[in-house]
């Protein structure tokens, strides 16, 4: 947290500031009851959900942490553990290496929505009634993940992870699958901005809609 480069203050965002206000309005032209003109513009904010918050407490580094084993291998050392067996666990140093964390950024915004409405019904005749009717929303602070924790080589060839390089440091694998930054988990020599930390999923507000 001492690093200033590091994208989060360790703290959950306030969710108590969210100012919604919202008008509208029903105006009968005539004054006879035959055209009608609506119109409402408002402001709706969101709460982050529960498990996106419990992710940034308990998967701090310190209280959890993540191993794997299978039958030819495992990340705590020593012969994998056979069935209905476990890995050994002993307790770790402080501060934990390598270790994956979840946190949210430091300027992390609820998800907002701008929403406006204009609508005009006309009597025609009888029961028939002819509208027009236009909507609009814009959402903005939208949460995403993304992992600050790569620093992507622009050099590295990514045809050996059967991918196309679509710009430099970028993979796209030809499967389909997800995007992959080339860094030092690939051997490619660029070391990560917080090299004593594991992947860091950082809780952004930056996607739009």
């Amino acid at each position: 947290m001492s690093d200033p480069n590091f994208p989060s203050t360790g703290k959950l965002p306030n969710q108590k500031k969210e100012f919604q206000p919202r008008i509208g309005f029903a105006w009968d032209i005539t004054g006879k009851g035959t055209s009608a003109l609506r119109a409402s513009w408002g402001i709706f904010n969101a709460r982050q959900n529960m498990l996106t918050q419990v992710g940034a407490i308990t998967t701090n580094g310190v209280q959890q942490f993540a191993l794997a084993a299978g039958t030819f291998f495992n990340s705590a050392g020593g012969p994998p553990p056979t069935y209905p067996g476990t890995v050994p666990l002993s307790n770790q140093p402080l501060p934990l290496q390598f270790a994956d964390i979840t946190v949210f950024s430091k300027d992390y915004a609820n998800p907002r929505i701008y929403s406006t409405n204009v609508g005009f019904d006309q009597k025609l005749i009888g029961d028939y009634t002819a509208y027009l009717d236009f909507s609009m929303s814009k959402g903005v602070h939208l949460t995403r993940f993304i992992n600050p924790n790569v620093s992507p080589d622009p050099t590295f060839d990514c045809t050996s992870l059967g991918a196309t390089n679509v710009n430099p440091g970028v993979c796209v694998p030809n499967s389909g699958d997800t995007v992959t930054y080339p860094s030092a988990v690939f051997g490619s020599g660029v070391a990560a901005p917080f090299p004593n930390l594991g992947a860091i999923t950082d809780t952004v507000s930056s996607a739009k809609s």
